[in-house]
């Protein structure tokens, strides 16, 4: 039988149950954006532009623009995330015997440029080396504190990679939904249309770079541009 939760113990019931409600929202937008991909809603012309070396790529019409409720979904999506690894702070602080604080947070630092400042709060006032984080974390027990400083994003990206890299999305997705609204816009490729080079004459091509655009979707809007990047130009 589960335990029942009790809001004067430690848990990580909250956490869990923002975690669950994350994957809700993933789960409901996936199914409508596939949806909606199924429906074809912008085709790109038939019609190649040509920009100097790029061949350049159009929508044709907008028959359906993406669901402006996306943007905020995923907002919500975003701040159930960064939601539930504060929440995780404020019961390792219980774990801990302390009394937690509006000061707790999951601190998450990602500009190398600006590294934690100097701490803030009066209890560490003092304390030589105390930071920002510091001030975020009073209360954590000292091993648990570890474990979060180490994947603060600003600090040797290359370890803890994957994690680093999650922690910065979570951080920097849910601030830019904080101040201003997400438009969601969508972009995609007939499947089973992949395009193969075929050599013809002359020495071969080294590669073929292809340039997604990341911006609203509307009729004329570019979608995507490629370009034949060494040989000759005559490959198809």
């Amino acid at each position: 039988m589960a335990r029942q939760y009790r809001p004067d113990r430690p848990s990580l019931t909250g956490s869990r149950l923002k975690l669950a409600r994350a994957k809700e929202h993933l789960d409901e937008l996936h199914a409508e954006i596939t949806a909606y991909v199924k429906r074809k809603p912008h085709p790109l012309s038939d019609e190649d532009e040509i920009e100097g070396e790029w061949i350049v790529h159009r929508f044709a019409e907008v028959r359906e623009p993406p669901d402006p409720r996306w943007g905020v979904r995923a907002g919500e999506f975003f701040h159930d995330l960064r939601s539930a690894l504060d929440n995780l702070v404020w019961q390792l602080v219980l774990v801990n015997g302390e009394e937690p604080g509006e000061h707790n947070q999951f601190p998450i630092y990602t500009d190398p440029t600006r590294p934690p400042g100097a701490a803030r709060l009066k209890q560490l006032k003092g304390v030589s080396g105390a930071t920002r984080l510091d001030d975020m974390l009073l209360g954590v027990h000292p091993d648990h504190a570890a474990t979060i400083k180490v994947l603060q994003t600003y600090d040797r990206p290359e370890v803890n990679r994957l994690l680093k890299v999650a922690l910065h999305a979570v951080a920097d997705r849910n601030n830019i939904d904080k101040h201003r609204f997400v438009h969601p816009t969508l972009a995609f490729s007939d499947e089973g249309k992949g395009s193969t080079l075929t050599h013809t004459a002359g020495p071969p091509p080294t590669r073929v770079d292809i340039e997604y655009m990341v911006g609203a979707v509307y009729e004329g809007a570019e979608a995507f541009r490629w370009r034949v990047v060494g040989g000759t130009r005559r490959p198809k």
